[in-house]
């Protein structure tokens, strides 16, 4: 049976080097609902960052295929399509989705539409700015048609919906990250954790209030 290029993505994550970057962003992860403590906690694609069912949060794992390993409640629905009330998610994850989905300007509108007042948004990704000159041997895809995305096309779109980056995290072992110059970075693909929330209000020049 020919996999869909989620369940591929979700195969790579299980391999060596797939699989360090998701403990790492795992790790990261857990850390953040452990500080935000949210109610409803939504990922959307990739496998399942939640260990065990949780106890004090409903979660929920939205992907394009219904053969999702999740902890919680699974939804198969098409991307940039969120089933979730305005304003009702605490945490949302996004596993990957930059990469694997097309409409991204559709995309983050949902995103925004879904994400409570102080919602924190946790986007697990791969970055690249020049792919050119990787030996198809060590690249680390492999043979996965998946498009890695540049940190600055990420936050373009982002701030489209007035959602900003406010903590960027390398996936990678702090030895491997304290190596990595940002010379190297411009020419290889790096897994980051990025940590995104509403940009906060200017209340400059609104009709009313003085500086």
């Amino acid at each position: 049976m020919m996999l869909s290029i989620h369940q591929e993505f979700r195969q790579w994550q299980k391999s060596s080097t797939g699989d360090a970057i998701f403990q790492h962003a795992k790790q990261e992860i857990s850390r953040i609902l452990d500080e935000n403590r949210p109610n409803l906690v939504v990922q959307i694609e990739g496998r399942s960052y939640v260990e065990h069912y949780p106890e004090n949060m409903f979660y929920y794992h939205v992907s394009e295929d219904a053969n999702i390993e999740a902890r919680g409640y699974s939804i198969e629905a098409e991307q940039g399509f969120l089933p979730f009330p305005d304003q009702s998610v605490d945490v949302l994850i996004i596993g990957h989705a930059f990469e694997l989905y097309q409409n991204q300007q559709g995309f983050v509108m949902e995103v925004e539409r879904v994400l409570s007042a102080k919602g924190v948004v946790v986007i697990t990704a791969l970055l690249n700015r020049w792919l050119g000159t990787i030996p198809k041997q060590y690249h680390p895809l492999g043979d996965l048609h998946v498009a890695p995305k540049s940190i600055r096309s990420i936050r373009k779109r982002l701030a489209t919906v007035d959602l900003q980056i406010v903590e960027e995290k390398l996936l990678v072992s702090d030895t491997y990250a304290a190596m990595m110059s940002e010379r190297l970075k411009e020419t290889i693909i790096y897994p980051v954790a990025l940590k995104v929330q509403r940009q906060a209000p200017s209340w400059i020049s609104i009709a009313g209030v003085s500086k």
